[in-house]
């Protein structure tokens, strides 16, 4: 009989550790090592081993004392992910078991206990990932062992009531001096905007960028925009797909894949609230026609040969976004009109700034920043903030709070005087489409 660090009795086969924690140890037959549970609490534990050996006086349980983490993850991703789950998410839980396989993939999944669980996440915080992928990481892992606790492959679940808030913050720690400069430069000022349309006006895509100050879209949305989504006679379009760059994680037969090329795939928005229908502005409608010109001449000049190494085009043949020869539109291409414009506006204030012995005014453009700025100007222009949130697609308790459901005919007027008041400035300019 075991007893605790004072002498006291503790009952068949329990004892208190070293660090505090209570340990129970059964005997399992055909095992020559005992089973050991665990618990900070004497009571807790006591109920822990009362549980487990009820389920095993019922045969209730298929434990498994050779199945590691990493081999339990795999059969989880093909049995239980993979039937229900998108590819894009599919990825997601590969990569999210990937940051922590190292410190308990290894491990036997019957021996994993809380203590482990905790310490792979103080691990990952110590690499310096950020609090939303560390807690990416564990909702993974919360799914996995769920299941394995579900199919009695362990007795208990390590994850169960364990949350993780991220590394603890001191009650005088001072934000980062740069804190309101960054969350500042997410909108582009006025004066960025037209320095960005000037300098990018002959170049393609410059219809998309308009596209994407007026309408508030986020990447993936407009890549996975078809022409039958747009209605140049309301002045509207609908958006209810994404593109997203995926690899498959099994081939057609089921078997894992771990080297498969990265492709596109245009796929569900992961939030309700995405499926939406955004009016558009007059310079934005003007944006999208002259765009619909421009490719209509790339098919002329490739004749048969257009779109013909798009597989998307297969399934939607009417996709907005392609280059030239008809394949898919890489964000890349938007990110490199946005880098040039950064370097050709940076690289002068740099040496000026040198010269004048000062820190230079940089400016940061990058796609996604649209978005921020149509939403930021809205708000501005006093549209209702539960307005705005249900024309870019943004879920919030705050808007559920204020609004159950908001009529079309009200929120529609309100989107088209904020666009009005502040894009008056920012005309399309006309433009040669290219042969």
């Amino acid at each position: 009989m075991g007893k605790d660090s004072n002498g006291k009795e503790l009952g068949a086969g329990i004892y208190q550790r070293k660090d505090g924690r209570y340990e129970a140890r059964i005997r399992i037959k055909g095992q020559k090592k005992p089973y050991s549970i665990y618990d900070t609490n004497l009571r807790k534990l006591k109920q822990k081993k009362k549980q487990f050996l009820l389920l095993m006086a019922n045969r209730d349980l298929n434990l498994s004392f050779t199945l590691t983490v990493s081999q339990w993850f795999e059969i989880y991703l093909k049995n239980y992910a993979r039937p229900k789950l998108k590819t894009q998410t599919l990825n997601n839980y590969v990569t999210g078991f990937e940051r922590v396989e190292d410190y308990i993939g290894y491990m036997k999944i019957i021996d994993v206990k809380n203590v482990n669980i905790v310490s792979a996440m103080q691990e990952l915080e110590k690499e310096g990932y950020a609090t939303t992928t560390i807690q990416q990481s564990l909702a993974v892992l919360k799914q996995v062992f769920r299941t394995a606790f579900e199919n009695r492959i362990i007795p208990f679940d390590p994850c169960s009531g364990y949350q993780y808030a991220g590394p603890p913050k001191s009650v005088n720690e001072k934000p980062p001096d740069d804190l309101f400069e960054r969350t500042f430069e997410q909108v582009l000022t006025p004066d960025v905007l037209e320095q960005f349309f000037k300098s990018i006006q002959s170049r393609r895509y410059y219809e998309l960028f308009i596209v994407l100050l007026h309408g508030g879209l986020r990447i993936g949305e407009l890549l996975s925009l078809q022409w039958k989504d747009i209605n140049f006679r309301k002045k509207q379009l609908k958006v209810y797909k994404t593109v997203k760059k995926v690899r498959d994680i099994f081939d057609e037969e089921g078997n894992r894949l771990y080297d498969s090329a990265l492709y596109h795939q245009v796929t569900t928005p992961k939030s309700e609230k995405s499926y939406r229908i955004v009016p558009l502005s007059d310079i934005a409608v003007k944006a999208l026609k002259q765009w619909k010109a421009q490719q209509d001449a790339d098919k002329k000049q490739y004749g048969r040969d257009w779109g013909r190494s798009n597989p998307l085009l297969e399934q939607y043949p009417d996709l907005v976004c392609t280059t030239g020869p008809g394949n898919p539109l890489n964000r890349s291409w938007l990110d490199r009109i946005c880098n040039d414009f950064q370097t050709a506006i940076n690289e002068p204030e740099i040496l000026l700034a040198q010269k004048e012995g000062r820190s230079p005014n940089l400016v940061k453009v990058t796609p996604h920043m649209f978005r921020h700025t149509y939403v930021t100007t809205l708000i501005k222009a006093k549209v209702p903030e539960s307005v705005v949130r249900e024309y870019v697609g943004h879920s919030s308790d705050k808007m559920v709070e204020y609004y159950t459901h908001l009529d079309n005919s009200y929120i529609e007027p309100e989107l088209r005087k904020g666009m009005k008041s502040f894009y008056t400035n920012f005309d399309l300019k006309d433009k040669k489409v290219k042969k």
